[in-house]
């Protein structure tokens, strides 16, 4: 017999999630709003102060601030496997890099609306 007959062991898991991978657990609670709200609100007050100081600066702190936003809170969205393509993906992040500051407001909302009603 090969060394490639058995089966591997299966790895056991305890504590509280058993079987369920933490990043499983974590989507089943809902999306931290209160965390990406923080975000939104750090970004914001980046683009104000930058614009007080720097006026000229004021565009490249606003495209800096949707690209810090996309990747604290897009990057924590679960996108569905099945029926999200490349360009769907894309044209969303687009979207709310240049966009940010209504279309994460909006996001936020539906977000709530999900979680709370």
């Amino acid at each position: 017999m090969n060394g490639f007959s058995h089966r591997p062991r299966r790895r056991r898991h305890h504590g509280r999630h058993r079987g369920r991978s933490h990043r499983r657990a974590r989507r089943n609670q809902g999306y931290p709003l209160g965390e990406f709200v923080c975000y939104y609100c750090v970004a914001s007050a980046a683009v104000l102060v930058t614009a007080l100081i720097l006026p000229p600066m004021a565009i490249i702190g606003y495209f800096a601030a949707g690209y810090y936003l996309n990747r604290r809170v897009l990057r924590q969205m679960q996108w569905h496997k099945y029926t999200t393509t490349l360009g769907d993906v894309s044209r969303v992040k687009v979207v709310m890099l240049v966009a940010w500051p209504i279309a994460y407001a909006g996001l936020f909302l539906q977000i709530a609306l999900a979680q709370w009603l």
